[in-house]
């Protein structure tokens, strides 16, 4: 190997040589990396890169060095020339006056060894997705179970498959890839779709069909940032495309890449996770306030009991009123934590009765609540019952008869864009998930109503429509 082909395996980037290894960061410093010891398990990443020096250092082992040392970790090899061999096979570079490698059939086979795939099924996997808002359900449906080798030990994760072959990975204690790295795109229909979401990773996309918001759209997941020009032409057939990319500044050079291509067919969708870094996070902030809510108030009534129990320790009719106390205010605090539901109505602003074809009709709505609690979400969805036409919300998404979307903001406007000259008829109902429903009725050309047409139906619970 000549000199100007060590440089040129010498001049790769960290970066580049662990995700063709599998490996991404998982959090990021100023001009530092932090991944999981690509070599070895741990829980807690400890091993950095220096993005502007090019040099790595593993506080686990504390060694550190260039992009040849970390190779002969790899290898668990001290010789230069296997090591810069390792790197150009890694990176798929042709190399002349090379002897035949005899260290090494394929680089991959050294990190990930006798990859076995397997349906998810009830597991420590599936826990640990549980904790992060992923139901089983849905888990099951979209991820497998892999088991694999790593030098001879034998490990499980979830796997999620791209479209050439390869899997991302995940469990509590390993983030990675198990190559070839590229994007995935899970159809939602036999018949193409009008809308693709995009996605950063799978975990997101996890989440965004947990809350409910994918619809009847195709979904597109990078897998990394990284893949943004591999998607690229996948999403050329679509005529609006939703990005839900995390709240940073790689999610933000990625949806400015998309939108310089695709322009107006673009919208942002990040607004509904505003103030949490991605989807994902969101969705449990929203699950642990939902569970936990409730266990707040009895904390606080065990600690004024047992204060109440070390300060009348010695007195026994003291402490049998204590209990009976307790067990008043306990009963109270139940019936406090069943209090999460709370009934509300949705306010629209007047619109005519009046439309003619290809006439848009703005309804400005705002949702009222009678009390807040955190976990509440809220979805709409619309069905047509005479005349034809089409709904659309703020967001630009196009309602499908019956199909229920995340509702992501208390003021909201809907279009209905009348598409014939006879009478029109249809209801949108608001619902929450805890059973409370609100239904609007809208009549558009049709003779019995007045002037002040505009029907407004609060019904309770409402009973489902055709599925």
């Amino acid at each position: 190997m000549e000199r100007t082909e060590i440089d040129a395996v010498r001049r790769m980037p960290l970066t580049d040589f662990l995700a063709r290894l599998g490996h991404e960061p998982v959090r990021r410093s100023s001009n530092e990396l932090w991944y999981l010891a690509p070599y070895r398990g741990e829980r807690t990443p400890s091993f950095r890169v220096n993005v502007a020096k090019q040099l790595w250092y593993d506080f686990g082992l504390g060694k550190g060095g260039d992009i040849f040392t970390l190779a002969g970790e790899f290898l668990q090899s001290d010789d230069f020339m296997k090591q810069a061999k390792f790197i150009a096979e890694a990176a798929n570079m042709t190399v002349a006056g090379w002897e035949k490698p005899v260290y090494l059939s394929k680089p991959t086979e050294s990190v990930f060894e006798d990859v076995e795939v397997a349906p998810l099924l009830r597991s420590l996997l599936t826990e640990y997705l549980e904790e992060r808002g992923i139901p089983y359900a849905i888990a099951s449906r979209h991820c497998c179970r892999l088991n694999y080798g790593v030098r001879g030990k034998r490990y499980f994760a979830v796997g999620f498959p791209n479209m050439a072959g390869g899997y991302e990975v995940r469990s509590r204690y390993f983030k990675g890839c198990i190559p070839p790295k590229s994007v995935s795109l899970v159809k939602a229909n036999d018949i193409p779709a009008d809308e693709c979401l995009v996605f950063e990773g799978f975990m997101d996309f996890l989440s965004a069909v947990t809350l409910g918001v994918t619809g009847n759209a195709d979904c597109l997941v990078l897998n990394s940032v990284a893949n943004v020009e591999k998607a690229t032409g996948m999403l050329e057939g679509y005529g609006r495309i939703g990005c839900f990319l995390d709240r940073d500044e790689a999610g933000r050079r990625t949806l400015a890449a998309l939108t310089k291509r695709y322009g107006e067919r673009v919208t942002d969708r990040s607004s509904l996770y505003d103030g949490c870094k991605d989807l994902n996070e969101y969705l449990q902030l929203t699950t642990k306030k939902t569970e936990k809510q409730p266990s707040k108030n009895r904390r606080k009534m065990n600690i004024q009991n047992n204060r109440n129990k070390r300060t009348n320790i010695f007195k026994a009719v003291a402490l049998c009123l204590i209990a009976a106390m307790s067990f008043t205010l306990v009963s109270c605090d139940d019936d406090m934590d069943i209090q999460q539901s709370y009934p509300f109505t949705v306010e629209v602003m007047p619109v005519p009765n009046k439309v003619v074809k290809g006439q848009t009709v703005e309804i400005r709505c705002e949702l009222k609540k009678e009390g807040d609690f955190s976990g509440t979400l809220y979805t709409i969805r619309y069905f047509q019952f005479e005349g034809e036409g089409s709904l659309k919300m703020d967001n630009g998404i196009t309602f499908l008869p019956n199909d229920r979307y995340l509702l992501e903001n208390e003021k909201f406007r809907l279009y209905y864009t009348a598409e014939g000259e006879e009478a029109h008829n249809f209801i949108v109902v608001v619902e929450d998930n805890f059973g409370n429903s609100f239904e609007l009725e809208f009549d558009f050309n049709n003779r019995n109503v007045k002037d002040d047409g505009l029907t407004i139906v609060p019904i309770g619970n409402f009973s489902p429509l055709l599925k």
